[in-house]
């Protein structure tokens, strides 16, 4: 057995590594870094799911548009406010909020609507795969809502017989 090995080099290799482990742990890294996954924060998204959400809010933009009959298009995504909502109707008292995930958190959505919206009547649309777009808002806002929806057929009605 002049050809099997003594076994010294295998110990020394794991000796190595396992050295190179405890300097790679000594490390300072941030309170976000996880040393076992890609340095990345929590909140982070992930650009299939950023994708997904921008296709989104422009094909509510254009369902919108099919339905109401009103301009409707993606909104500015720098920042939450009544400034940038995810979707802007041609109605100066709407504001909608975009959700195109399959798992949905319906407060959670109204409470970001709510808090960007400002003086505007916050909705959320979402849609699951291979599913239909829903509405969702707060039972205090339906009037303020179905006075903005009247206003926008109204709308419609007189610029059609014009």
């Amino acid at each position: 057995p002049a050809n099997e090995p003594t076994g010294r080099p295998r110990r020394k290799a794991k000796a190595r590594a396992k050295k190179r482990r405890r300097k790679r742990a000594s490390l300072e890294f941030p309170s976000w870094f996880d040393a076992r996954r890609r340095a990345r924060p929590k909140n982070a998204m992930g650009s299939k799911s950023r994708n997904k959400g921008a296709r989104g809010e422009v094909e509510l933009s254009k369902e919108l548009t099919r339905v109401l009959g009103v301009g409707a298009r993606r909104g500015r995504q720098f920042s939450g406010s009544p400034d940038s909502p995810d979707v802007l109707v041609d109605s100066p008292d709407l504001h909608v909020e975009c959700k195109r995930v399959e798992a949905f958190n319906a407060y959670k959505a109204l409470d970001q609507a709510t808090r960007d919206a400002g003086t505007k009547v916050p909705i959320v649309a979402h849609r699951r795969n291979r599913r239909e777009w829903i509405i969702v808002c707060r039972l205090d806002d339906l009037p303020r809502l179905a006075a903005v929806l009247t206003e926008i057929l109204q709308r419609q009605c007189s610029t059609t017989k014009s």
